[in-house]
């Protein structure tokens, strides 16, 4: 692509001459060609931004100067670089699905779906299903009875929907994802655990983005929901009835319990989890492997977990609580 239409989709300023030199593709600043674009974000990064072999790079404004005293390539200044990177990304993917249905596809004759849907091999959508324009189902996906998928969302492969999950538009699964699997519900008796049917179904907005290996369970009464603009990484779960806000993001291996509420603009690190039934505030940002046990009603940072410690001074430590914990006791 000409530089000067990547400067114009990604809302840069081109600061210095080729706007008509062709842009082949992204690079990180190590391995940048003459043909490739990268990107620094801050000063920390000026030396390797200096040696690399990169054709142009995106930049903040106030290291425009700085840059361009040591090299003569054309510059796209922006006020936020990692976002300008970010979007000049999708300039270059080769994402596209095909089109069309697979002879091997087995699609109800009761399913309703625009006529740019494509549906691969051996993927199976049920009856009642509902497919707006765009929608790309992978090959090896099942869709259950009365689903619905909202404009240009895309399932990868085997992918599994179950019964009357609803998924908005513009939204992505990754492989492995399973939506609307009963939750984990049983209640004791004298001869063993007896199942609670999962009445409810999983809801989720627009723009979403599920990773591979993920677990959205249905609610036993009410519905599960994931509002517009979350983001999951892999293996993440989503208990049944669990309520997620806009825009909160699930690192790897995270999850919450059932009936937990959490709010919009959270971060979950990796590994990190709350337990059910409880109440997580807005802009609330959980640290890797944290877990929560008690609503958080402010916005902010939390930890649960301690950081490492050499072996010897962490057991000293232990014993340390220990004999004051006894000691309280007494």
């Amino acid at each position: 692509m000409r530089l000067q239409d990547i400067a114009s989709h990604i809302g840069a300023d081109l600061c210095s001459a080729g706007p008509d030199i062709e842009i082949e593709g992204l690079a990180s600043l190590s391995s940048a060609g003459p043909g490739h674009l990268s990107f620094l974000v801050s000063a920390d990064l000026l030396e390797l931004a200096n040696q690399s072999r990169a054709g142009a790079l995106i930049c903040p404004h106030d290291l425009v100067q700085q840059l361009s005293q040591q090299t003569s390539r054309p510059l796209l200044a922006s006020k936020q670089p990692y976002l300008a990177y970010a979007h000049a990304s999708g300039l270059f993917t080769d994402e596209a699905a095909p089109a069309g249905i697979h002879p091997s596809a087995s699609v109800d004759k009761s399913v309703e779906m625009a006529d740019d849907v494509h549906i691969g091999a051996n993927a199976v959508v049920g009856p009642g299903v509902r497919l707006a324009a765009g929608v790309a189902v992978g090959s090896g996906c099942q869709l259950g009875r009365n689903v619905q998928i909202g404009e240009a969302t895309r399932l990868f492969p085997n992918v599994v929907l179950y019964h009357g999950v609803r998924l908005g538009s513009d939204c992505i699964l990754h492989s492995g994802a399973v939506l609307g699997a009963d939750g984990f519900g049983f209640a004791p008796s004298a001869n063993g655990w007896v199942k609670i049917h999962q009445l409810g179904t999983v809801i989720v907005g627009d723009r979403v983005e599920i990773g591979p290996n993920c677990t959205v369970a249905r609610g036993a009464l009410d519905d599960t929901r994931i509002g517009n603009g979350v983001i999951m990484d892999a293996q993440v779960l989503i208990a049944h009835n669990v309520e997620v806000g806009e825009n909160t993001a699930f690192a790897g291996q995270s999850g919450a319990a059932g009936s937990a509420r959490i709010g919009a603009n959270c971060t979950f690190g990796g590994q990190s989890g709350v337990v059910g039934h409880i109440e997580i505030a807005d802009n609330v940002h959980l640290q890797g492997r944290s877990v929560i046990t008690k609503s958080i009603y402010q916005a902010g940072s939390y930890s649960s977990l301690w950081p490492q410690l050499p072996a010897g001074e962490w057991r000293r430590m232990v014993a340390s609580l220990r004999h004051a914990a006894k000691k309280k006791a007494e």
